[in-house]
């Protein structure tokens, strides 16, 4: 007699789609340290160094070696353009028990506009026409 192994998830996979531009983020260190670069320099253009000093803003924030692997992932001595992510933070956050209203004074946005984020894909308030 043969039993079924339980699914189990990958430890750092949300319960929701990352989008493109913050999955290569992930891939290259983790979901937390995703969170942290998306609210320190999201929406900024940052510098990856190919060896970072102690003195880089990215590797103070997430540590040199992480700074490394983001750097080999998204390349090596290049100026990016990081993505604010706030759908993203919103997702993961509200995954994790946060209230919308907390999310919307973290991520300096409107209620209403944190609960939009929140909505499933392809979901819409508006009635049909006919």
């Amino acid at each position: 007699m043969s039993r079924a192994l339980p699914i189990v998830e990958a430890v750092d996979a949300p319960p929701f789609e990352i989008p493109a531009p913050v999955q290569a983020y992930v891939d290259a260190i983790g979901i937390d340290a995703t969170a942290e670069v998306l609210l320190a320099f999201g929406g900024a253009r940052l510098y990856l160094a190919t060896d970072p000093k102690s003195r880089s803003p990215l590797a103070e924030l997430i540590g040199r070696d992480k700074a490394i692997a983001l750097a080999r992932a998204l390349g090596s001595g290049a100026h990016i353009q990081v993505p604010t992510g706030k759908a993203f933070l919103a997702r993961l956050w509200k995954s994790e028990g946060w209230t919308v209203v907390a999310i919307a004074r973290k991520l300096h946005a409107y209620d209403g506009t944190v609960r939009r984020w929140l909505r499933p894909a392809g979901e819409s308030r508006q009635l049909p026409l006919f």
